[in-house]
């Protein structure tokens, strides 16, 4: 063969492999799309560019396939904290609202500003309608929020903070300035002003009186007291007009004007009106408020020998607690409370190996009976009923809600437990909620976190761990040296 078909030959055959390779590349695997759930290709798939591994499949907005290890992983979790332990008394608690549309700079023009109590409700101008569902009065002023009920809907606000409606006729904010104290208990202070700006009289007004100033009848239809004395003001009426006077303030009432002084508790406005030269601080002094000792509650802490904490209860007076099967006793002989300065309590404990011993011990010390010590931690006086505030965190958004014993909370499981015991405690030392879940009653401290895990922690960081378990809490040695002593 010549050297001519040589050449022809071998071009010959390396045209034909390269045709061959074509075939195979363009049949074969190279190229292609794998379903990332199946893991299979595709029939019918059109080749496309080699990609390196580096590049993530880009999932059209449309498509409902999820790429997991591609997209961020949410916690999907709630976590909930003890934010705060409060009493409602007679549950009457109110809210101050300041209503109106916003400016330009999305700034509040205050056009409505009025007072609700729980129950109440409020039609304004353009049809909506709020209602006052829940008020949480800040006990530990960690946590003031109310629960609002707008056209049906639930929303929550905390003190000082904006709630913004969108409506047809544009955004309205609602801001929740203070939280009001029962109305009935408070004494509106009003002078009655010349045309000479000299004081010619002073009335003191409760809610629902008509007074009769220069020939007008004023009818007093609010008193709001503010909790954080952010807002505290009185609602009237003047011939049927409804006005709203904030302490300071002056309104024109027929030929004289009216100017309100203070809002007080009515005892110390029946002081002021036997003396007229007594100062309002004078009266707060002689006023005696009373104070229901059948509702004085001994927060207690049960350490074992081994000065590890087993137990939060409450003993009122008179109460007893039995333990290590009813061979040892703890009850409450008296609890006395001064002003806040001392309180104390003498406790009686008993048992078939131990004498009748009574203990007098001050808030913070500790006593020995039978095989355990007993810590007097605090006290707890509710007036009223005692509700438990927890607010759900996911996400890094907030939930309030709020709860008293008896009722059922959801747990971060979606399981539901119920809340037991409640003791807000006088100082806020041992303010404390017990919860009955499935696994047991689980006892949390206000500030705490309950994880989802059901651990209790002061460190929200450790709901990350699922293995977390909750902290034994021991005696103290500082705690240890304040021991009463034996009658």
């Amino acid at each position: 063969m010549s050297e001519y078909y040589k050449k022809a030959f071998v071009g010959l055959v390396l045209v034909a492999a390269i045709y061959f390779a074509f075939i195979f590349i363009s049949n074969g695997n190279l190229g292609q799309t794998i379903n990332l759930d199946t893991g299979t290709v595709p029939q019918n798939n059109t080749p496309s560019s080699p990609q390196p591994s580096t590049i993530k499949p880009v999932i059209p907005p449309t498509d409902s396939l999820i790429v997991r290890e591609e997209q961020p992983v949410k916690n999907p979790t709630t976590i909930l904290k003890l934010s705060d332990i409060t009493v409602l008394e007679n549950d009457k608690r109110g809210a101050m609202l300041d209503i109106g549309p916003l400016d330009s700079n999305n700034k509040l023009t205050i056009t409505d500003q009025t007072g609700l109590y729980i129950g109440e409700s409020i039609t304004l101008k353009g049809g909506m309608t709020i209602k006052l569902k829940q008020v949480n009065a800040g006990y530990s002023l960690n946590s003031e929020w109310v629960s609002l009920e707008i056209n049906g809907k639930r929303h929550t606000v905390d003190i000082g903070e904006m709630l913004v409606i969108t409506t047809v006729s544009g955004d309205v904010g609602i801001q929740l300035s203070d939280i009001l104290s029962p109305a009935d208990d408070y004494t509106a202070i009003v002078d009655i002003i010349d045309a000479n700006d000299a004081v010619i009289g002073t009335k003191f007004l409760s809610r629902n009186q008509i007074s009769v100033i220069s020939g007008k009848n004023v009818r007093v239809t609010g008193i709001y007291p503010g909790l954080t004395l952010n807002v505290k003001a009185m609602q009237f009426e003047v011939d049927s007009k409804y006005s709203v006077l904030n302490v300071g303030g002056e309104t024109p009432v027929g030929t004289l004007k009216m100017r309100l002084v203070d809002i007080v508790p009515t005892p110390v406005a029946s002081e002021l009106e036997k003396d007229k030269y007594l100062s309002i601080s004078g009266a707060y002094q002689k006023a005696v408020f009373p104070q229901n000792r059948g509702s004085r509650k001994a927060i207690m802490e049960i350490y074992a020998l081994n000065k590890s904490l087993m137990e939060y209860f409450t003993l009122k007076e008179g109460e007893m607690k039995k333990f290590d099967l009813d061979s040892v006793r703890l009850q409450t002989y008296a609890l006395n409370y001064n002003d806040g300065k001392a309180s104390s309590g003498e406790f009686i404990t008993s048992g078939t190996t131990y004498q009748l011993r009574t203990f007098d011990a001050h808030v913070g010390q500790i006593f020995r009976f039978g095989p355990y010590y007993a810590r007097l931690a605090d006290f707890s006086m509710p007036e009223g009923t005692t509700y438990a505030s927890f607010d759900y965190i996911k996400d890094g958004n907030i939930e309030h809600a709020q709860y008293k014993i008896g009722d059922k909370l959801t747990l971060s499981n979606g399981n539901l437990a119920e809340i037991v015991d409640i003791a807000q405690g006088f100082s806020l030392s041992r303010a404390y909620v017990k919860v009955k879940t499935d696994n047991g009653i689980i006892t949390m401290l206000l500030g705490e976190y309950l994880c989802p895990n059901l651990a209790v922690s002061t460190d929200i960081s450790d709901c990350a761990n699922q293995d977390y378990k909750t902290k034994a809490k021991v005696m103290t040695e500082e705690m240890e040296q304040n021991t009463a002593t034996l009658k």
